[in-house]
């Protein structure tokens, strides 16, 4: 099996594992301090022998990237729990709009070619910011917006930590989310978990979501470019609202589903943009 073969495996491998979040988040009552903090703790006690491999750095690009990744957990949290998973995981993979507008600031020209990509995915977060404006939910929308940003900072800095073994890097991105989440504890202290089925769960999900799933993931964006991984990972936002309607019976709505597939269209045209320029470039330089 070649590395990039491989690399693709364990990006699907995560975001298979990433979708049944928002059955997790729907199903359990406790606060998402609690919640948060125990699972990101888990999963680098999980890891933490990894640790003593090698030596890790960049260590400040450990640090933001564990910042951008505990901010990421919160923000897509929240919104499932306000807004549903469908909207969560749709925000997420509207990044790639985000890079493009960047560029256009930056550089004040627009790349024709991803020209149609950032209006299929600029239409996509519009009907989701519009389904959100329907049950005036402002805070949900602005998270979602947080989303797409973190996620794609965690990801830029999960390929710019070269040194150190792949796990213990993961482990030290979960406790800085643990540590980030257990300040605010005192703030979202209620209702903590009661029962140790609870604790059960967040401990299992911990290794799953916060451990295996960044490892797989982190291991595969070093193998791949990051916007194959990008369509690769829409595994999850298929899966996730599908997870939660079979389970919870909470069904996405239409303008949510749509925005979605919007989004879809849009990373599926990047990649295949992307894809075609590199094939004309090796045919070029074999002329």
């Amino acid at each position: 099996m070649n590395s990039e073969i491989k690399g693709i495996l364990q990006v699907f491998c995560a975001a298979v594992i990433w979708s049944v979040s928002g059955v997790i988040l729907k199903s359990l009552d406790v606060s998402l301090a609690w919640l948060l903090s125990v699972r990101c703790l888990c999963g680098g006690i999980f890891l933490s022998p990894f640790l003593l491999k090698t030596k890790i750095a960049p260590y400040k690009t450990l640090f933001w990237t564990g910042i951008a990744m505990a901010i990421f957990l919160l923000s897509f949290s929240v919104t499932t729990r306000i807004s549903g998973s469908a909207m969560a995981v749709s925000m997420q993979y509207a990044a790639p709009m985000y890079v493009l507008g960047f560029g256009f600031i930056k550089y004040r020209k627009i790349d024709r070619s991803k020209f149609l990509i950032f209006i299929l995915i600029a239409i996509g977060v519009f009907l989701n910011i519009w389904d959100g404006m329907k049950s005036a939910n402002i805070t949900g929308i602005l998270l979602g917006i947080v989303i797409g940003l973190v996620f794609l900072a965690y990801s830029y800095g999960m390929q710019n930590i070269r040194q150190g073994a792949l796990l213990g890097i993961v482990s030290l991105l979960n406790f800085i989310c643990a540590a980030f989440f257990l300040l605010l504890l005192p703030f979202d202290f209620l209702p903590m978990p009661k029962t140790p089925s609870d604790f059960l769960v967040i401990a299992v999900s911990g290794l799953l979501l916060s451990g295996i799933s960044y490892a797989l993931y982190g291991a595969g964006i070093r193998k791949i470019k990051l916007e194959t991984a990008m369509i690769i990972a829409l595994a999850e936002p298929i899966l996730n609202p599908l997870w939660v309607y079979l389970k919870m019976g909470i069904r996405p709505s239409l303008l949510t589903v749509i925005g979605l597939g919007f989004i879809l269209m849009g990373t599926v045209v990047d990649v295949a943009v992307s894809f075609f320029k590199k094939n004309r470039l090796n045919v070029q330089e074999n002329a």
